[in-house]
């Protein structure tokens, strides 16, 4: 039954990165965003830090990532837009039942005041449905996110 439960994170972490270098979701060789840097974007209180997205064939499916650092009240990402897949989703992880489940983030992603809410692999995350085109590491694309309060920033993300 271990080797079974082990075999279906293994599928679902798949899933999630769209086949790319699992090493991430698995907790191992993932870089820390610095804090320090300067934000890509912001707007309203909102920064946005290290946008990135997994590499990705046409047609699959990928993820993308990034650090949102809010310096005023408690905010929510609602969505995120953008031409390069057929569906832009906002997803997170779940344990039921000793089961790891991928489903979408009912009422977006939660940012605290003053808070820093980290999109990242094995939790909330953007899903890219049905890519576009191929995502090879060093393009870049924009997508749209929009917050309940700070309203749409425009990010563009890194493919590695």
């Amino acid at each position: 039954m271990r080797t079974f439960n082990i075999i279906l994170v293994t599928m679902f972490l798949t899933a999630c990165g769209g086949g790319m270098n699992h090493s991430a979701h698995m907790g191992m060789a993932v870089a820390t965003p610095d804090l320090a840097t300067t934000p890509v974007a912001q707007s309203n209180g909102i920064a946005i830090r290290d946008p990135w997205a997994r590499q990705g064939t046409n047609g699959d499916n990928s993820a993308a990532y990034l650090v949102i650092t809010n310096a005023t009240s408690a905010d929510t990402l609602l969505s995120a837009t953008g031409d390069v897949a057929t569906s832009v989703e906002l997803h997170t992880v779940i344990n039921e039942n000793g089961m790891m489940q991928m489903i979408p983030a009912e009422g977006g992603v939660p940012v605290d005041a003053n808070g820093i809410q980290s999109l990242k692999p094995g939790s909330f995350h953007i899903m890219l449905i049905g890519l576009r085109k191929d995502l090879k590491s060093g393009d870049s694309f924009p997508l749209t996110l929009t917050f309940a309060n700070a309203g749409p920033i425009n990010v563009m993300f890194e493919v590695r």
